[in-house]
């Protein structure tokens, strides 16, 4: 049995851009890509369970890239995914990061039991 169960069997593929990108901006190693990309897929949160400026802002980015149909935001990072390969890896937005904080909590109390 793996060591890390909270990560599920979903496959993601890194292409070399992701990775270069990154080393580039996170300083992350592959490994540490692949890690980090599985668990923004599994559970990072989606497009649609925002609104307001971040909306907006991620319906631009959706808009913009048609071949990316997967944008993941998990912590601060957002992963742009095409189907289950990782594109590219940025962060967001100083002036977004509060409000992706919030949804994050938002989505995560919805998650407890009563």
């Amino acid at each position: 049995m793996p060591s890390n169960t909270n990560i599920h069997n979903s496959r993601v593929a890194l292409t070399e851009h992701a990775c270069k990108r990154a080393r580039q901006r996170f300083r992350w190693n592959e490994s540490t890509l692949e890690r980090m990309s599985k668990k923004a897929f599994e559970s990072g949160l989606k497009r649609k369970n925002t609104n307001g400026h971040l909306k907006k802002y991620l319906d631009e980015l959706w808009n913009e890239r048609k071949h990316a149909n997967n944008l993941r935001l998990y912590g601060e990072t957002l992963f742009v995914f095409s189907n289950h390969t990782l594109l590219t890896v940025w962060h967001l937005p100083t002036e977004l990061r509060p409000l992706a904080r919030v949804f994050h909590s938002k989505i995560n109390k919805s998650k407890l039991p009563d």
